[in-house]
């Protein structure tokens, strides 16, 4: 008699190549038909009608029993006869998920190595934060398509899973309308507009069950065409901000949205409006003059004076279109000196006891105190001639960090009263030198009765 196995792998073969039902037990199939349909010798065709069994007989077959294995049967004998005697497909066609869920769920434990982790604890439709779910089928049959969903948490994505291979225990709900734009990716199941909603569901289940990522939003843009494709013209002005997609000018309207994402898919926010006042030139304004004063802030566009306007908005074309702030008014005191004065250099930026490179210092009283000395140092650059003269004219900022601290001990006794004394000179005496830096705390320059009250009042030790 021939290989009962290598009959019986033709046999399967054949029946799936011509469609012999493949519910009927196998001894019970026309050995003719067999043979008919499949050119087998009757010897062979014989061999296929005594199986003991029937599709039973074709156990075990090549493939592991736990996991889909693209072959009919599976290793263990027990188990495959058990499973094809429930879903005769298995042993017929493929070994295949299904297969591989029922083998965990009702095979011998000892079957699948390390056991079966189904059923869990959580409801299998929704997330939940323990591996498994609380349906044996169901947990063993979206764990053979995600093994994840049985080794971490049960999440949104295994819940997807379960609606979709689980529909008898997880009926669909309707989840549409969703919350998020249909035409752009979002964090959550299905999409704001229900008939685009559910046309991308029909096509791709996962967009109404996981979250609706980039290929739902895809399917949304080539499915839905008139949502998607621009809201333009619409109802309300393009240059101001206004509820509902979109805005009245068509040429407007479509250059914002070939700019902007949000404002082709969004409502028509101040961002949009925005975008409209630099790109819609002719639509919104941006004509010097306007109203405000140059030389100041304002809440409008442009100012008053049409020559520094056009000065400012060259520098800068954001003031021409939305408010004209700080950046815009110090803009005008730059380019307009005529019309605003000279911008007050004190206090600067820069250290005043080192040459910075820029005009004027950050102390306000030593800057003026020096800059009237020597102007150069406030229109041109603190150089170093400047920072050699405040280290005279502020002995205080340069010289001594701490009033009174004549030694640098850090604490003000009689050695500094001692020096105090001897610095003392009276009102308008001429500037102190550094070593007299620390009496002089009005900054003015001198060590006078105004100092030394000063002096007394901080005096801490013997």
């Amino acid at each position: 008699m021939p290989d009962r196995t290598a009959a019986a792998c033709t046999f399967v073969t054949c029946v799936s190549l011509v469609g012999v039902a493949a519910a009927s037990p196998v001894g019970e199939i026309d050995r003719g038909t067999v043979a008919a349909a499949c050119g087998l010798a009757d010897t062979e065709a014989e061999s296929t009608t005594d199986l003991d069994g029937g599709i039973g007989g074709l156990c075990p077959g090549p493939g592991n029993c736990c996991v889909a294995n693209g072959s009919p049967g599976c290793d263990n004998t027990e188990c495959c006869a058990l499973v094809c005697s429930e879903e005769t497909d298995c042993c017929v066609y493929e070994w295949d998920d299904i297969c591989a869920a029922k083998a965990l769920a009702d095979c011998d434990p000892s079957v699948c190595e390390g056991g079966d982790p189904c059923p869990g604890e959580g409801d299998c439709c929704s997330a939940n934060d323990t591996p498994a779910c609380d349906d044996a089928f169901c947990c063993d049959l979206v764990c053979t398509h995600e093994p994840f969903c049985c080794e971490g948490e049960w999440d949104q994505d295994c819940a997807a899973f379960a609606a979709i291979l689980c529909d008898d225990l997880c009926p669909p709900g309707d989840p549409c309308p969703g919350e998020g734009e249909c035409c752009l990716v979002g964090d959550t199941p299905a999409c704001d507009d229900a008939d685009c909603c559910n046309t991308v569901c029909e096509e791709d289940p996962f967009c109404c069950l996981g979250e609706w990522d980039s290929i739902c939003a895809g399917l949304a843009r080539a499915l839905c065409r008139p949502l998607c494709e621009g809201p333009c013209p619409a109802e309300g002005n393009c240059c101001s901000a206004h509820s509902g997609r979109g805005c009245e000018d068509r040429e407007c309207c479509n250059a914002v949205a070939a700019a902007s994402e949000d404002c082709r898919h969004g409502e028509w926010d101040a961002t949009c409006a925005d975008f409209a006042t630099i790109l819609c030139t002719d639509l919104c304004g941006g004509d010097c003059p306007g109203e405000g004063d140059c030389c100041e802030v304002n809440s409008t566009p442009a100012c008053s004076n049409r020559a520094c306007c056009e000065a400012v908005c060259a520098e800068d074309q954001f003031c021409c279109f939305l408010d004209w702030d700080s950046d815009c008014m110090n803009w005008a005191r730059d380019v307009c000196p005529d019309l605003c004065g000279a911008p007050p250099v004190c206090p600067g930026s820069g250290d005043c006891c080192l040459a910075n490179g820029t005009p004027g210092c950050e102390d306000a009283i030593c800057c003026e105190r020096v800059c009237a000395g020597n102007p150069s140092c406030c229109t041109d650059e603190w150089d170093s001639e400047c920072a050699d003269l405040a280290g005279y004219l502020c002995g205080l900022t340069c010289w001594c960090p701490i009033f009174g601290d004549f030694d640098g001990s850090s604490t003000i006794d009689l050695a500094d009263f001692a020096w105090a004394q001897r610095c003392f000179g009276g009102a308008d005496t001429t500037p102190v030198d550094p070593d007299c830096a620390c009496g002089d705390a009005a900054g003015n320059g001198d060590v006078d009765l105004i100092d030394i009250r000063a002096f007394v009042y901080v005096l801490t030790g013997p």
